[in-house]
């Protein structure tokens, strides 16, 4: 499975993501190993230097054929045609951010995962117990250390901020579909005779006004849109 590609709309299982990302993960401690002049056996045991992942990070994101999708890859050829270098530099970083995001969840997650010698490469003679504690001790050590950055309080407030505005909606959707059922009963009821117009109230009637004119099946389906997660396609 390429992750570069364009997504259905059919939910990834949880293996096949996380098989994913253990294939990216590897390639790109490969790379790194490549670069360095590093055996397999060597990186399998080394921590990679921040320079090794500054040079891999800056390398992948500018192969963009390598990660992006089609789709995103001819609006980035668009933009460096027209010679908007600027404009097309900063879509890359955009969709590249995205694309971490997708195939790991957690962007640093996904740098510890290819800077520490915790997914091994399936050749690789295994480590020592004692070994395998002190890397996950570095990754726990490197992730308390995350959780006190500016980035790390910015995406857990941009997090909270989702999920309020998602309360929101919810909200909004219930009364919506509320407010078109009874919008349809009193208006089959007016259709029917058996209900006069004018005694209602000024709510009901607008209801009333509201289903017949379908702006309150409108409300709803834009409400039901704004909430799918396919609305706003992953889209790398």
């Amino acid at each position: 499975m390429n992750p570069s590609g364009d997504h259905s709309e059919q939910p990834i299982p949880l293996s096949v993501k996380m098989e994913d990302l253990l294939h990216v993960v590897l390639a790109k401690r490969r790379e790194i190993a490549a670069a360095a002049g590093l055996s397999h056996k060597k990186l399998a045991h080394d921590q990679a230097t921040p320079s090794q992942m500054k040079d891999m990070i800056n390398a992948w994101c500018k192969n963009v054929s390598s990660w992006m999708s089609t789709r995103n890859l001819d609006e980035y050829w668009d933009l460096r045609d027209q010679h908007r270098n600027q404009d097309a530099h900063q879509f890359a970083h955009r969709r590249f951010t995205t694309y971490c995001f997708h195939i790991s969840g957690c962007r640093f997650l996904l740098k510890k995962l290819i800077e520490l010698p915790i997914v091994r490469f399936p050749s690789s003679v295994a480590q020592p117990a004692s070994s395998t504690t002190a890397v996950v001790d570095d990754l726990l050590e490197a992730l308390e250390h995350h959780k006190k950055t500016d980035e790390y309080k910015k995406t857990v407030n941009n997090s909270k901020k989702r999920m309020d505005d998602q309360e929101r909606t919810n909200r909004k959707i219930w009364w919506a579909r509320a407010n078109l059922e009874r919008g349809r009963i009193l208006a089959e009821q007016h259709d029917d005779g058996d209900l006069d117009y004018y005694a209602l109230s000024y709510e009901d009637q607008e209801l009333v006004g509201e289903h017949d004119t379908r702006r309150a099946e409108t409300t709803l389906r834009s409400l039901e849109a704004a909430k799918s997660p396919f609305r706003h396609k992953c889209r790398h």
